[in-house]
């Protein structure tokens, strides 16, 4: 399989686990371009799980905010390209928009957050259930203690209770005086030091 085809994968699965949300709504060639950008950066990572039938899931991290923007400057060109395209882009703008604000490097740290974060996971309808999303989040574990990275933020929709109660099976805390992001629903979730999985 090629890379290209892994990260059109990878976004087919983003866009049919976690539906809502700016990045779902961007064109699947999009979407792709952004998950080839991080994994391609230092300071960021997509994790891929496959089984006998194919991409089973995957979850994306960094170290830091300025990782991710790195990431997406440095492929800004590719992105960019496909963002134009998008027959939707001007209905996007707005979105757009909000989601660089909340991309601000200083934002969460000024919430007390650590600079890490757990982007994005999902695994496939067909492989729920089995334990690879908590492999998966133990794999961006170990991946952010092999750079000395202890502690990592969580972004999580207020109405997406599974998500939550898979957060907090794996030691997730909630953090009920944090909220931040585009809209006030999102709640935080913390990975640190005194958290056990």
């Amino acid at each position: 399989m090629t890379g290209g085809d892994r990260y059109l994968q990878i976004a087919d699965l983003h866009k049919q686990s976690l539906p809502y949300g700016f990045l779902s709504s961007l064109k699947t060639e999009t979407l792709a371009a952004i998950y080839r950008a991080l994994d391609c950066s230092r300071g960021c990572v997509v994790i891929i799980k496959y089984d006998q039938n194919g991409l089973a899931g995957f979850v994306a991290g960094s170290i830091t905010r300025k990782a991710q923007i790195r990431a997406l400057l440095s492929h800004a060109f590719s992105i960019g390209s496909k963002l134009i395209i998008d027959p939707a882009l001007y209905q996007k703008l707005g979105k757009m928009f909000a989601v660089a604000r909340h991309l601000g490097v200083a934002s969460d740290l000024k919430q007390g957050l650590p600079a890490a974060e757990l982007i994005s996971i999902a695994v496939s309808l067909e492989c729920r259930g089995q334990g690879i999303g908590k492999v998966l989040y133990n794999d961006l574990v170990s991946w952010f203690e092999h750079r000395g990275v202890s502690q990592f933020h969580i972004r999580v929709g207020g109405a997406l209770q599974n998500a939550q109660h898979f957060y907090e099976s794996l030691g997730a805390m909630l953090v009920p005086e944090i909220k931040i992001g585009i809209n006030d629903e999102t709640l935080i979730f913390m990975h640190g030091d005194s958290h056990t999985n």
